[in-house]
């Protein structure tokens, strides 16, 4: 298990609420005519209570989906990208397909880039590259990173 420390907002917003709750418990208390000790432990607890569980499930919940970006070369320039969603879904959830077109004519180029959770990627490069699609031999790899315009 990877743990991911909470982002700066992620620790704000848990002490914000662990205030709120603090401030609602201790008037409950209260108002119900609980001993003032008791009073101060329920207070006291409530807000320990938040900020635990605020660290814990930040540390220990990955919410980020991390993704992988495939080339898919040689294809149909009839595939369209709910075909090539299908395919790719058999190996994990993809996040997004894009078919590049021509500036021009708008008109399929043969290649697109389709975001996947990463282990579904690495097995879906293994598995569908040098096999048929649409009457066509695809070419499945791991995109390359874009590079800048720097000069």
């Amino acid at each position: 298990m990877n743990l991911y420390f909470p982002s700066l907002t992620s620790l704000v917003r848990g002490i914000i609420l662990a205030l709120i709750l603090t401030v609602i418990g201790h008037y409950a208390v209260q108002a119900i005519e609980i001993s003032t000790l008791s009073t101060s432990l329920f207070t006291y607890g409530i807000a320990a209570g938040t900020l635990a569980m605020l660290l814990l499930s930040s540390l220990f919940i990955d919410t980020k989906v991390r993704t992988t970006t495939l080339y898919v070369g040689n294809l149909a320039f009839k595939t369209n990208e709910a075909a090539l969603r299908e395919l790719f879904s058999e190996y994990g959830q993809v996040q997004s397909v894009r078919i590049m077109k021509d500036r021009l004519t708008r008109k399929p180029r043969g290649f697109a880039f389709v975001e996947m959770e990463r282990s579904g990627a690495r097995a879906a490069a293994r598995s569908l590259n040098g096999e048929e699609f649409n009457e066509r031999v695809i070419k499945v790899n791991v995109a390359n990173r874009r590079k800048s315009n720097d000069n």
